[in-house]
């Protein structure tokens, strides 16, 4: 008998529809942090940006995604292609998201991903994810942050397949790691560009969820 597949999935940005820019202006209109948001562009990093601890990060985060404006909302497509993937392959949720935020975080999994019975949820990989795609030996991972995925590619012998998923909330140069022999490069990123509108976006989002369906599945 065949084993099934093991995919790895980021939560935030790939199944939660979280917009980066949305939360750090939370933390400075709403808690009355000072944010450098040319640091964010830089490096990406929650912390670095508002001299904040990662603790603080996930209290602020937890009251960010308790807002009606900003509660978690799924990934245009993702539950819907997840749910197909997973008919083939064992789902691995792995965030960087606090082990605080388990709570809220394993409510989205019981809202939209409940027809999925073969989930792992893995938190709290803020610094690296890149020893749970070892210990679980993914076949693919899907994340959106080019920080992180930098990583993960640096790792020795790595046998992973690493997806990038569109993002619209970091402009970053992906063009050198997108011919890594570990990366996948979806077609759909041809159309991605800065001046598209909210349902464009969701466009763009749904049609990666269904081009990584298929490359999965078939």
């Amino acid at each position: 008998m065949t084993s099934p597949l093991k995919i790895g999935v980021d939560i935030d940005g790939v199944l939660v529809d979280t917009d980066n820019i949305a939360y750090l202006n939370y933390c400075e209109t709403v808690l009355g942090w000072n944010i450098d948001y040319p640091e964010f562009k830089r490096s990406h990093s929650w912390p670095a940006s508002t001299g904040k601890t990662a603790v603080d990060m996930a209290v602020a985060f937890r009251g960010f995604l308790s807002t009606s404006e900003h509660s978690q909302k799924p990934v245009s497509g993702a539950c819907d292609f997840l749910l197909k993937i997973s008919r083939k392959a064992d789902i691995f949720l792995i965030t960087a998201r606090k082990d605080t935020l388990k709570d809220i975080t394993e409510e989205f999994v019981n809202n939209y991903l409940s027809e999925i019975s073969n989930v792992t949820l893995s938190m709290d990989n803020h610094e690296n994810k890149t020893p749970r795609l070892l210990e679980y030996e993914l076949d693919y991972f899907i994340d959106d942050s080019i920080t992180e995925i930098s990583k993960i590619i640096e790792a020795d012998n790595l046998k992973t397949q690493i997806i990038p998923f569109p993002t619209f909330h970091i402009q970053s140069d992906w063009s050198k790691i997108k011919n890594n022999k570990n990366i996948i490069w979806l077609d759909v990123w041809n159309h991605v560009n800065d001046n598209l509108d909210k349902k464009q976006k969701e466009a763009v989002q749904k049609k990666a969820w269904e081009e990584i369906s298929q490359r999965i599945c078939f």
